[in-house]
């Protein structure tokens, strides 16, 4: 019997070759995983892609930072690997895939199949990713067993991997959320350890009364924000819109996630179809009340607090008619077959930085591995949605309203105000260059505050 010849484990730059990756499986899935902290493009051609393949699709879209992962919806056709360097056959019929490792070799295209070691071109490694180094282990596809022992002893020793420390408040929401960007860590930054901490703060704590009567959104982070200045935590996951417009220069914002669809929502009680408006809607938002009596002028109001879950049993024992949401959040928890109206945000302009997961770290501390976590658009609409709302010197229950819409390079900035003394109503809008967003929101707040006066 002939001896294999040993692999040789050569490690080499792929930032910018042309990868192609044909099927859309887990097997698909879990090797696109592991390139994608290492090249910028590649092409997935494949009529579906199992769920988590099509959420990192989907995430590739938002983010710059991210390698973008281009789907082609479609069966293989010989034609898909001619601009290729790199082929991965992943699809489910090994007759195809030994079609396109014989293709590949015609053309010299290194070329790796799933199901068939004696068919590749090179074998993917266990990686295991420190700050100073990649380490990668194989067996030629020998000893799968032998080479996960080995990477989970190399694992084992701590001081391959950076531990960060990442608070919470612990509502089901909140971790939600924060398991996004550890999730995100986890995919596109192996040399992390990211652990979490989660907090019960005031504002989770005091549900009986309305924000602005025991001390505004802050009572949403004060407790984060004192475990982040005491070294506690490394870094805190917040919803943005409850992040108050004004926080302290040794706790900065450092990343904004892609945003989740920014509207409100109207939702209803199980198996109704209709707002029963012999009974008020829920919503302890003043920004959402102005805009729904346009909306609805025979309803009422009344305030109703706690995380989303609390606020659904109250509706479902009826207590109220309706609730007014933000989607994000519904969104996140999979409870989207709640939702009975969606809002425009023409009709119902959202609060500053509504969908937006923000992150905030210490002043002076390096945060280069939040930057594919960080969206460019979110970015710019979250300066500038929060310019709007300082310039305004709005806080958590005034009935003001901001959103930055940013497409490519383009801004749309909507907002409103209530002047509660008079019952004055102002809406404007502004658009222009993405780069000037904070300069248009804050000549709105200008502009406001000449009609106010």
């Amino acid at each position: 019997m002939k001896k294999k010849k040993p692999r040789f484990p050569l490690f080499m730059d792929i930032s910018d070759k042309n990868i192609t990756v044909v099927g859309g499986g887990k097997i698909a899935g879990r090797r696109i995983k592991k390139l994608l902290p290492f090249c910028t493009r590649l092409t997935v051609i494949s009529p579906d892609l199992e769920d988590d393949l099509f959420s990192l699709y989907k995430a590739s879209f938002g983010n710059r930072e991210l390698c973008r992962i281009i789907w082609k919806n479609k069966e293989f056709e010989d034609y898909d690997i001619e601009d290729s360097d790199i082929v991965l056959a992943c699809s489910d019929d090994s007759a195809l895939n030994r079609d396109i490792a014989l293709l590949c070799r015609r053309r010299n295209i290194l070329v790796n199949v799933c199901d068939d070691r004696e068919q590749c071109d090179f074998h993917f490694p266990s990686l295991v990713l420190t700050e100073k180094a990649t380490i990668g282990i194989s067996s030629g596809g020998e000893d799968i067993s032998a080479v996960k022992k080995i990477r989970q002893e190399i694992e084992a020793m701590n001081s391959f991997r950076k531990k960060i420390i990442v608070g919470s408040r612990e509502s089901i929401l909140a971790v939600i959320q924060s398991n996004l960007l550890i999730d995100h860590l986890k995919t596109f930054h192996p040399e992390i350890h990211p652990e979490l901490i989660t907090f019960k703060t005031t504002g989770d704590k005091i549900t009986d009364r309305r924000l602005d009567e025991i001390g505004g959104k802050g009572l949403f982070v004060k407790e984060l924000d004192q475990a982040l200045a005491d070294g506690r935590i490394d870094i805190s996951v917040h919803s943005l819109k409850d992040v108050p417009a004004m926080i302290p220069e040794e706790i900065p914002l450092v990343a904004f996630s892609v945003r989740e669809d920014p509207r409100d929502v109207l939702i209803l009680p199980e198996g109704v179809s209709q707002i029963d408006f012999s009974k008020p809607i829920g919503t302890s938002s003043g920004r959402r009340i102005c805009q729904a009596k346009k909306i609805f002028p025979e309803a009422s109001f009344r305030s109703v607090r706690g995380n989303i879950q609390t606020r659904l049993k109250k509706l479902d024992a009826g207590e109220c008619s309706a609730l007014i949401l933000a989607a994000a959040g519904i969104r996140r928890l999979g409870l989207e077959n709640r939702i009975s109206r969606y809002f425009s945000v023409d009709e119902m302009i959202p609060s500053a930085g509504q969908g937006i997961i923000a992150v905030q770290g210490r002043a002076g501390e390096d945060h280069n591995y939040l930057s594919s976590f960080n969206d460019t658009d979110s970015c710019i609409a979250a300066k500038a949605e929060r310019v709007f709302i300082r310039a305004i010197g709005a806080g958590c229950t005034s009935p003001v309203a901001v959103y930055a819409d940013v497409h490519k390079n383009h801004v749309v900035i909507r907002c409103f105000y209530y002047n509660e003394q008079t019952g004055r109503e102002i809406r404007l809008k502004a658009e222009g260059d993405a780069s000037d967003a904070a300069k248009l929101a804050a000549a709105l707040a200008a502009k406001i505050g000449v009609i106010h006066e």
